[in-house]
């Protein structure tokens, strides 16, 4: 089936929809979507083919009104767990966030796994997700329990070794559907295909993609932003003369524990290096909430927040409630 595709022609939305219907279930083999990853990384994907994978993938039909900070991973820059601080200092804020996430596929420690290091019990079904984001304003989504069909493509992917669309969709997928959505890319060609699936799906967003392929803003070069809300909007950011001088042993380094530590200082503001980084990607979580116009003006916002000791003193309020 589907053998047309493969010869480089293009799939419609319901086409794409059936292909992805068909690989996301057992009676599909692993070879035959290895070719169809192979030839999709080889020769791209349409904005219909995507919004088709997207559509068969997004089992659930609930929308909040939430935000989400997620990144394609794979930058291979081994930085502090950003995404998820960002997450915790927008919560903190006022911000309703549903983060998603998952443990490290290419970094040397992932978002899900300080959230388990710190002790936090993931919910396990949607409505103990959705009691939490209403209770508490923040949600931590374990991506594993909710897209099951994930791991039939686990071997193929590791086979591989190199991205496909599965990598692509992984952000997009949140099971609550939060209305507004922070998306980092490590890869700056699909930077646009990402806000034209927000376009057509209905979500206000923001996506980013540094110049030195980290796949949030980076403190270290400038990147490249898209505001999504109706219309496209791009924007250069100077980040580095945002946010100064910035010493990457401060946020990076390729020893998990290491990683674990200093994502936490920098939540606390016991690591100012650290803390700016994590200000600095919250600010679109502050600006696609109304709290500023600017990702200048919310950095600047979000660096004081986190050093007012509000941030830390919230992840232990949710730690000793999960």
């Amino acid at each position: 089936m589907y053998y047309n595709f493969l010869t480089g022609k293009a799939m419609s939305r319901k086409e794409a929809f059936d292909l992805m219907r068909y690989m996301a279930s057992d009676e599909c083999s692993d070879a035959y979507r290895a070719a169809v990853l192979s030839v999709l990384r080889i020769r791209g994907t349409t904005d219909d083919e995507i919004l088709g994978f997207y559509d068969a993938m997004q089992k659930y039909s609930i929308k909040s009104e939430a935000s989400d900070i997620v990144g394609t991973g794979g930058d291979m820059a081994h930085t502090i767990n950003v995404s998820t601080a960002s997450a915790i200092v927008a919560a903190s804020y006022g911000i309703r966030v549903a983060k998603f996430g998952n443990r490290s596929a290419s970094g040397s420690h992932g978002s899900a796994d300080f959230m388990m290091e710190l002790g936090y019990r993931f919910p396990e079904t949607i409505g103990d997700a959705q009691h939490l984001l209403d209770t508490r304003g923040f949600v931590f989504i374990y991506a594993p329990y909710f897209l099951r069909e994930f791991a039939l493509f686990s071997a193929v992917r590791k086979a591989l070794g190199f991205p496909t669309v599965m990598n692509f969709l992984g952000p997009l997928l949140n099971p609550l559907s939060p209305s507004k959505r922070v998306i980092g890319t490590a890869d700056g060609t699909t930077m646009d295909l990402y806000a034209k699936t927000a376009l057509r799906s209905g979500f206000t967003s923001i996506i980013v993609h540094s110049a030195d392929g980290m796949d949030e803003i980076s403190p270290l070069s400038k990147a490249r932003i898209l505001k999504v809300n109706e219309t496209i909007e791009e924007e250069f950011l100077d980040s580095p003369g945002i946010v100064g001088k910035i010493e990457a042993s401060n946020i990076a380094s390729p020893d998990p524990r290491r990683i674990h530590d200093l994502t936490l200082a920098s939540i606390v503001g016991e690591n100012e290096d650290g803390s700016k980084f994590i200000a600095l990607n919250t600010a679109p979580l502050l600006v696609l909430n109304g709290f500023a116009d600017s990702i200048t003006e919310a950095y600047h916002l979000a660096l004081d927040h986190v050093m007012s000791g509000r941030p830390q003193r919230f992840l232990e309020e949710i730690l000793h409630e999960s």
